[in-house]
């Protein structure tokens, strides 16, 4: 967005949707402005001190948004080929990484909640890809696709793309084990062992 726009971009309300349920530009830049103003990020007192702006440039601006805001703003990215430069890092359709993020959200509320996510029966799914990412394609469970599997199996293919050589698989399975958790009630089909992301660790398919 930077590049194609301008470091402060999000504050150009033609670059995103007009006012609808659950989006208002203005609002979303105001509750911005109050994420900065209580930030204790180094990178973030120095913007605050060295310019006079109402917000830092938008590289900077992303590290302090929940990810309910993330969500909120990329679904409302009004170009549809900006939405498509961001989705191409991740080799993700625009329109499936929209439905991924929103997903991840709600999730991440639960979390932040204490409420119980293992066997849970998400309302709110994410868009199944179909084409790309080959390796979220071929590890998905589109037979039960309410369960924590395929949240799982989306998180493990972005933590291979933004962070190679993690340990998260390797965590998330010793607390499967440690817990005596039955996986198939969080929606773990039968052959999940074999399955691309499962299998083996990748550098994100």
């Amino acid at each position: 967005m930077a590049h194609e726009h301008g470091p402060h971009c999000h504050l150009d309300e033609t670059l995103f949707a007009p006012p609808r349920r659950g989006w208002r530009h203005a609002e979303q830049v105001t509750a911005l402005q109050a994420e900065a103003a209580r930030s204790q990020e180094t990178f973030i007192r120095h913007l605050r001190r060295t310019y006079d702006e109402p917000l830092p440039p938008i590289w900077a601006v992303v590290e302090i948004m929940t990810l309910g805001q993330l969500s909120k703003w990329y679904a409302n990215t009004r170009l549809r080929a900006d939405r498509n430069a961001i989705a191409r890092v991740y080799d993700f359709d625009e329109s499936e990484l929209t439905s991924v993020l929103h997903h991840l959200s709600t999730v991440r509320n639960h979390c932040a909640h204490h409420a119980r996510v293992w066997n849970r029966e998400f309302t709110i799914k994410f868009k199944l890809p179909r084409q790309r990412p080959s390796a979220v394609v071929r590890s998905l469970n589109r037979a039960d696709d309410r369960r924590l599997f395929n949240t799982l199996t989306v998180l493990l293919y972005l933590m291979n793309r933004v962070s190679p050589g993690h340990r998260w698989r390797e965590r998330l399975l010793e607390l499967i084990t440690v817990h005596r958790i039955d996986e198939s009630r969080m929606g773990f089909p039968e052959n999940w062992r074999r399955m691309p992301l499962w299998g083996r660790v990748t550098e994100g398919g």
